[in-house]
C-alpha cells in the first residue's frame, strides 16, 4: 500500500473528526494548540498540522500573543509554515487587530494624566514588539474608538501618516490621541518621534483635527509629548 496515500487518509479522517467535534461542542473544550491546528487546515490542505501548531505556540507562548504580535517574517521562521500559511496568519492578525478595540465603556481622557494611565494599561506589558496605537475622542473627551495601527520589531515602526488619516476618517473624530512603546528603550521621544509628530500635527490641523497628545510608554513609565511641548 502507498504510504503517502495512507498518511493522507489518516489526516483526512483526523480532520473530519475534529470538525465534527468542534460543531458538536460549539468550540468548547478545545485547547489553544487544537484551535491553531484547525485554523491551519485552511492553509495546509493535506499535511498534519498538529506539530506545526505546537511550534507556533512555543514561539509566541499563547494565541493572544500570536495574534497581537505575529508578523509574516515571524511566521516564516516557524517549522512547517510556508509562504501561504504565513500570509494567511498575517491576514488573520490584521483582521483581529482591526476588530479588537481596546477600550473601556465611559472612559473619559480629559487630562494628560488620564491619557498616560490609559496607554500604560494598554501598552505597558508589551516588551517584544513596538506598537503604534490611536484613540479617537469625542467632543467631550470620551473614548470613541481605539485601534492598533502598526506593530513591528523595536525601532522599526514609523508613524504612518496615511494610516493615521484613515483611522481619523473611520472614526469621524476631531480629537486624536496617539501612543507608542519603546520595548528596548526609555520613555523619551527620539528625534524621529518629534519630527514625525510635528509633521502629523501640521497635516491634520488642515483637516480640522487636533492631536491632544502623543504618549510614549517604556519600562512601566510614560511620557507626554504635549506636556513637554514637543509639538
Amino acid at each position: 500500500m502507498d504510504k503517502t496515500n495512507t498518511s493522507r487518509n489518516l489526516h483526512a479522517g483526523h480532520r473530519k473528526r475534529m470538525k465534527e467535534r468542534f460543531i458538536k461542542s460549539k468550540g468548547e473544550g478545545f485547547s489553544q494548540h487544537e484551535l491553531m491546528e484547525m485554523l491551519l487546515f485552511y492553509s495546509i490542505p493535506r499535511a498534519n498540522t498538529n506539530e506545526t501548531a505546537h511550534h507556533l505556540l512555543e514561539q509566541f507562548g499563547s494565541l493572544k500573543r500570536l495574534f497581537q504580535e505575529g508578523s509574516f517574517l515571524d511566521f516564516m521562521h516557524v517549522p512547517g509554515i510556508g509562504y501561504e500559511s504565513a500570509r494567511y496568519l498575517e491576514l488573520l492578525c490584521k483582521v483581529i487587530r482591526c476588530v479588537e478595540v481596546p477600550q473601556v465603556e465611559n472612559t473619559v481622557l480629559e487630562s494628560y494624566e488620564k491619557c498616560r494611565e490609559y496607554f500604560l494599561a494598554q501598552l505597558g506589558a508589551e516588551t517584544r514588539k513596538e506598537v503604534v496605537m490611536a484613540v479617537a475622542l469625542s467632543d467631550t473627551m470620551g473614548l470613541h474608538n481605539a485601534e492598533i495601527l502598526d506593530t513591528g520589531t523595536p525601532g522599526t515602526v514609523p508613524l504612518n501618516l496615511e494610516k493615521v488619516v484613515r483611522f481619523i476618517v473611520r472614526s469621524d473624530c476631531n480629537v486624536l490621541l496617539l501612543a507608542h512603546n519603546h520595548p528596548r528603550g526609555q520613555a523619551l521621544p527620539s528625534v524621529q518621534d518629534v519630527l514625525a509628530t510635528k509633521s502629523l500635527v501640521e497635516y491634520i490641523n488642515k483637516i480640522h483635527v487636533e492631536l491632544f497628545d502623543h504618549i510614549i510608554v517604556a519600562e512601566g513609565k510614560t511620557y507626554s509629548m504635549a506636556e513637554h511641548g514637543d509639538f
